[in-house]
């Protein structure tokens, strides 16, 4: 019954780091499109001051999405950049998944309430990140046309 009650946490545990890895993945795929559509934006014969002011949006979209990368996935450049950031999302359900498969005995509350509360930072992280994506989005969109 243990064992079961444990693979069960495990499984939602693992769906909501799926999830998330998904997300970023998917905001990672639009910092290369915006990119590439920038870069082409270059070469379209649009007047210099256009060009300068889609670089920009361009730079604040890829900042938002870095900065969402980073509430799951320590982003430093360097090891010693990554040891010292706070301990993100994906760390913390990695961290935990490792200690359900070195125990024995059955999930504690306080990795339930651990794991409610990084399911709630994650939605909370998406929520704001997808406000401000669809919006930024559309600056460059409006810039661009």
């Amino acid at each position: 019954e243990q064992a079961e009650a444990k693979f069960a946490f495990w499984m939602d545990m693992y769906s909501a780091a799926e999830n998330s890895t998904q997300n970023v993945i998917a905001a990672l795929k639009t910092k290369e499109e915006v990119t590439a559509k920038v870069e082409a934006f270059k070469t379209s014969g649009a007047s210099s001051g256009k060009i300068k002011k889609a670089e920009q949006q361009g730079k604040v979209v890829t900042t938002l999405v870095s900065n969402y990368e980073g509430a799951f996935v320590s982003t430093g450049r360097t090891l010693a950049e990554v040891i010292n950031l706070p301990a993100t999302i994906l760390f913390k359900m990695s961290f935990m998944s490792g200690i359900l498969d070195h125990s024995e005995g059955p999930v504690t509350q306080s990795m339930k309430t651990e794991l409610k509360q990084l399911v709630a930072d994650s939605k909370a992280v998406d929520d704001q990140y997808n406000g401000a994506i669809k919006e930024e989005l559309a600056k460059l969109d409006k810039i661009m046309n």
